[in-house]
């Protein structure tokens, strides 16, 4: 037990040694697979709660009023390799994780990656508030922070991948989502931009959650198309952290080196 958690305090010391740790995996993945292949997709990442589900849904917004995978019709086969080649649609995932194969993906311009980063104080009081941290001393001392800031700074490293901050995500989506049409090479009007930020509202999603289907997915019940839960949305507002963390809790949270590290690397 205490070599595990030796090892555990090596892997989660530093960004560095969790992306050697991360890379046992890709190893494995990569001789399991030698000859994996897929077409080209856009990746949402985000640590929970940061913000990445409302950046997945605005982007599915866009592909749903720019793309139309319904216009199938060739004249002839040059017509139709154009279209194979070309194809009218995008798929779109999103993930919390650190990949080194979405890295590799991203980089080589097979991904269109977007990262989503928040003020890490106000992720874990979302975390606390979803009851997914019961015990935040336990937490830290699991190298729970650590785990975060790693995997929040190994994918903003990716090249290429394009970031937002959750404030701009929550103040500033007009913005955000002309950025996205750029880097998606798409164009909307600007009704189509009012009509999105109209849909991703705070009330807006709270009534398409009361009607929408879930589906468990290992423990967690989700919608499918959309990644919203039934308790998705308590306190977007930044800052929230203040009324949720104690003063014990914070002094805590601020006492480890990643929380740090974090903030200088993200500019908070």
């Amino acid at each position: 037990m205490e070599m595990r958690k030796l090892l555990s305090k090596i892997i989660h010391s530093n960004y560095n040694m969790f992306a050697f740790y991360k890379h046992i995996g890709y190893i494995k993945f990569t001789l399991k697979n030698k000859n994996f292949k897929s077409n080209p997709d856009i990746v949402v990442c985000g640590l929970n709660r940061s913000g990445s589900t409302l950046l997945y849904n605005i982007i599915l917004l866009i592909l749903k009023k720019t793309y139309n995978p319904s216009l199938g019709f060739f004249s002839n086969e040059q017509d139709y390799f154009t279209k194979l080649n070309h194809p009218n649609y995008l798929v779109l995932r999103k993930t919390h994780n650190f990949s080194l194969i979405l890295k590799k993906r991203i980089k080589n311009g097979q991904t269109i990656g977007f990262f989503t980063h928040r003020n890490l104080l106000d992720i874990i009081a979302s975390h606390i508030q979803n009851g997914w941290i019961k015990n935040l001393k336990l937490y830290v001392e699991k190298n729970g922070i650590e785990r975060l800031v790693n995997k929040a700074i190994l994918i903003s490293r990716i090249k290429n991948i394009f970031i937002f901050s959750y404030d701009d995500l929550i103040n500033r989506k007009e913005m955000i989502i002309k950025n996205i049409c750029q880097k998606l090479n798409v164009e909307l009007t600007e009704n189509d931009i009012k009509e999105i930020i109209e849909e991703t509202s705070i009330e807006k999603t709270k009534a398409k959650i009361s009607d929408m289907s879930f589906e468990k997915i290992k423990d967690k019940k989700f919608n499918i198309e959309t990644g919203l839960h039934k308790n998705h949305i308590n306190d977007p507002k930044t800052g929230k952290w203040k009324k949720i963390l104690k003063d014990d809790d914070i002094q805590l949270i601020k006492n480890r080196k990643a929380f740090n590290i974090y903030n200088t690397f993200f500019n908070y």
